[in-house]
């Protein structure tokens, strides 16, 4: 019997946070009311940015959340602080940038969410059939 398509999804992405040893958190708010496409625009050029800016691998995931009306957010893992990333994305981005240590109960904490609970309707938010959960920047 093959493999359902989410739970290659989940499986993957739980191996990311198994293969490396992510100890920062970083998040990046656009302001409300940004359109879904103009979201990924924005998205992938904070992937560009960061891949230039930071030479270390990083895991970005792209959530949505439902607090003040449905939008979507990004989530950034890393081994290594990023320096100056606060300000790096703020003077390149409308948003807000928020960034935390991680526990490993929070490490565990999320890979069990992955694991266990539904996942986020990209294809539906966004209007689009194949929108990408994460990325891996700059892997080894």
């Amino acid at each position: 019997m093959s493999e359902a398509s989410i739970d290659k999804t989940r499986r993957r992405l739980c191996s990311l946070f198994d293969f490396y040893n992510f100890k920062y958190q970083y998040s990046f708010f656009f302001p409300d009311g940004i359109e879904p496409e103009h979201f990924l625009n924005q998205a992938a050029k904070i992937k560009r940015f960061l891949r230039r800016k930071y030479k270390q691998p990083i895991l970005l995931k792209i959530n949505l959340s439902a607090k003040r009306g449905l939008h979507a957010y990004i989530t950034m893992y890393a081994e290594q602080q990023l320096e100056d990333y606060k300000k790096f994305m703020e003077l390149r981005f409308p948003g807000e940038a928020r960034s935390r240590a991680l526990t490993p109960e929070k490490i565990e904490s999320t890979i069990s969410a992955i694991m266990n609970q539904k996942p986020h309707n990209l294809s539906g938010y966004f209007k689009k059939n194949k929108v990408n959960r994460y990325t891996m920047l700059n892997s080894i």
